[in-house]
């Protein structure tokens, strides 16, 4: 894969900074020294737990429906790309633990995992900052370039079995209920299962969600504000576009884990300068590029930051 005329121009120089051979990069404790995290034949999503006790079972465990990386209730990394990441100058990498409160103070890490599926994946930097480790399937060497400026803090290491991506299927909510448009002022109130087209809440009105629910929609454009309440979570598949623009504010005083995106097509996602989003954005399929500040974990099929995106990664959304 070839890095675009504009970003070629400003190579100093390619190949990693770091390249170690580490089967599974989890949240900080499992380097290259210490392998004591986790392995490869460890996916979190069955690990043993299961003992004599459990006689219904005949031994395979098919039946159970254990949380994991397809399920979506938990990832592999802090990141997982497909195919490709292009990291433009001053853009940042940096982790927190939401269980532990918002992000920032001291609850600023360096363990964030970027990992690319794929013998294309290809990771390009041009002046950003990854306070963590870059993993990408095949040679390191081929398929990581460092460009000018760029700083990994955990070095670039070989993604020896590539991330599961979570699967996306639109559950059945009932009858379509049509447009949710919000204008200025305005205000709206989820609080159940639904169904809608087109939602778009513009800057000035606000759509609050009150009570855990899963919601179905065509589209979504926000330069608003979307809340969820303490407690609560919203399961927000979109099945075209999403689109935050300049102001919008997505359960940015929330936890990330309140708010799951599942964009089941190609999208794409896009958050725009100025706009915040703390959530889990789940689209194997589309690509995300973003100039905002998120805070919560991706699972897409490219990934594109520019100058001032700011990307909080939470360790709790590892698989144990």
């Amino acid at each position: 894969m070839k890095p675009p005329l504009a970003l070629t121009l400003v190579f100093a120089g390619c190949g990693p900074t770091t390249v170690v051979v580490d089967d599974k990069p989890g949240r900080g404790s499992d380097t290259a020294a210490d392998d004591s995290g986790l392995d490869s034949a460890d996916t979190g999503s069955d690990t043993g737990s299961d003992t004599g006790t459990d006689t219904a079972d005949s031994g395979d465990d098919t039946d159970d429906p254990d949380p994991g990386p397809q399920t979506g209730d938990c990832l592999e990394y802090g990141v997982v790309i497909d195919q490709s990441a292009h990291l433009a100058s001053g853009s940042s990498f940096d982790s927190f633990d939401s269980t532990l409160g918002a992000y920032g103070g001291a609850n600023v890490g360096s363990v964030a995992t970027i990992s690319l599926n794929g013998d294309e994946a290809c990771a390009l930097l041009n002046g950003s900052t990854v306070q963590g480790t870059i993993a990408v399937t095949g040679d390191p060497e081929a398929n990581y370039c460092e460009e000018w400026g760029a700083a990994v803090s955990g070095g670039v290491v070989e993604l020896v079995t590539p991330a599961t991506f979570p699967v996306v299927a639109t559950p059945d909510v009932g009858d379509n209920q049509g447009d949710v448009k919000l204008t200025w002022g305005g205000a709206s109130t989820w609080n159940a299962d639904a169904r809608y087209e087109d939602v778009s809440v513009a800057g000035g009105s606000t759509l609050s969600v009150t009570r855990s629910a899963i919601v179905v929609v065509d589209t979504l454009d926000v330069a608003g504000t979307i809340s969820i309440a303490e407690g609560e979570r919203l399961d927000l598949y979109v099945r075209g576009t999403v689109n935050l623009g300049w102001g919008a504010a997505v359960n940015t005083a929330g936890s990330p884990g309140q708010l799951r995106i599942w964009v089941e097509g190609v999208g794409p996602v896009t958050l725009a300068y100025g706009s915040g989003l703390n959530a889990w954005v789940l689209a194997p399929e589309a690509p995300l590029s973003h100039v905002g500040t998120f805070g919560g974990a991706l699972a897409v099929r490219e990934l594109a930051t520019q100058w001032g995106a700011a990307t909080h990664l939470d360790t709790s959304v590892i698989c144990p």
